[in-house]
């Protein structure tokens, strides 16, 4: 199966997956509703030694490196999207629900959900 269990971004090759440090730190700003998060390879974005910093802006789906300014789409798991739409339902949330069915449709088409028989 190809569905992602942690965040992803774009890389040269395709989609990849953080590491899970990097994802619980991008999730739990994502259900506290935050606008961005700094993340970075070492781990430690506050006291960061690695010198490779991103800024994931949490509106625009982006991942931004603060050495080059590179940009790559970002994007959550297929789970925490259907964890997302039906909190977005609870709470009538319907604009951003219907664009959450909309984008896991166009996934569908893509071909992201199909799984290896």
């Amino acid at each position: 199966s190809s569905m992602s269990k942690r965040w992803s971004f774009e890389g040269s090759g395709g989609w990849e997956e953080y590491s899970t440090q990097q994802h619980d730190a991008i999730h739990s700003a994502w259900i506290a509703n935050r606008k961005e998060v700094l993340i970075c390879i070492c781990g430690n974005p506050q006291a960061c030694f690695c010198g490779q910093q991103y800024r994931v802006d949490l509106k625009k789906m982006t991942q931004v490196s603060n050495n080059s300014g590179n940009i790559r789409e970002v994007r959550p798991p297929i789970w925490a999207r259907k964890e997302l739409r039906i909190t977005a339902r609870k709470e009538k949330n319907l604009e951003k629900a219907i664009d959450l069915i909309k984008e896991d449709s166009e996934d569908f088409k893509a071909g992201e959900h199909v799984e290896a028989c």
